[in-house]
């Protein structure tokens, strides 16, 4: 059986086909075409866009994220102050006691997260988590 040849109907190459494909000489690689399909400039804008908007969604979702953690961590740490305010009241007998006292007599300071200081912070034997600002006193049960 014979197969056809590109460029032929029959499967037989005419005289004239092998000389022009003889004669034709093999173009260098930067004029040859590629099989590949390119990506037109449409193609690529449309990419953005999506790849845009979705950074758009996601932005906004890391920082609720980052901000639930930190309120997270600001919580434990006046946890973590109230407990050892409660033992240092229970040792020393006293009424109340402010967060550099506690640092004072080995309680490991607290880093700070957000921007947070703990400073001003008062234990009260009543229960109370106290901070004196400049406006007044803002209390917190524990």
């Amino acid at each position: 059986m014979v197969r056809p040849v590109r460029g032929t109907r029959t499967g037989v190459r005419s005289p004239n086909f092998v000389a022009f494909a003889a004669a034709a000489p093999n173009p260098p690689a930067s004029m040859r075409r590629s099989s590949a399909r390119a990506f037109s400039l449409v193609e690529v804008l449309v990419v953005l866009v999506i790849l845009a908007l979705l950074a758009t969604m996601a932005i906004p979702a890391c920082q609720r994220i980052r901000e639930n953690s930190e309120r997270q961590t600001v919580e434990q740490n006046l946890e973590r102050i109230a407990e050892a305010g409660q033992r240092y009241l229970l040792d020393s007998g006293t009424d109340s006691v402010t967060y550099p006292t506690l640092v004072d007599n080995g309680f490991d300071p607290v880093p700070s997260v957000a921007g947070e200081t703990y400073e001003h912070l008062v234990v009260r034997n009543s229960g109370m988590l106290e901070v004196e600002t400049n406006d007044g006193e803002v209390q917190y049960d524990y």
